[in-house]
């Protein structure tokens, strides 16, 4: 999935979307990327967000997300 393309659909700045889940712009960049990684209530609450599932924004983790 297109982390990137998601962020940028919700029409909110990274440093709005940020503020929202309590992350850095500059982490959001990084996570966009794959080059960081996130934990999975920040995940959650990220893929709430940005209307997906959390196993769509991270497939590794599908197995702690099945119910969602």
């Amino acid at each position: 999935m297109d982390i990137k393309a998601l962020l940028e659909a919700t029409g909110k700045t990274r440093k709005e979307i940020g503020a929202e889940l309590g992350l850095s712009q500059t982490f959001l960049t990084f996570f966009a990327r794959g080059e960081r990684s996130i934990g999975p209530k920040k995940l959650a609450a990220m893929a709430k967000l940005l209307g997906v599932r959390a196993a769509d924004l991270r497939p590794d983790l599908a197995v702690i997300f099945k119910d969602e």
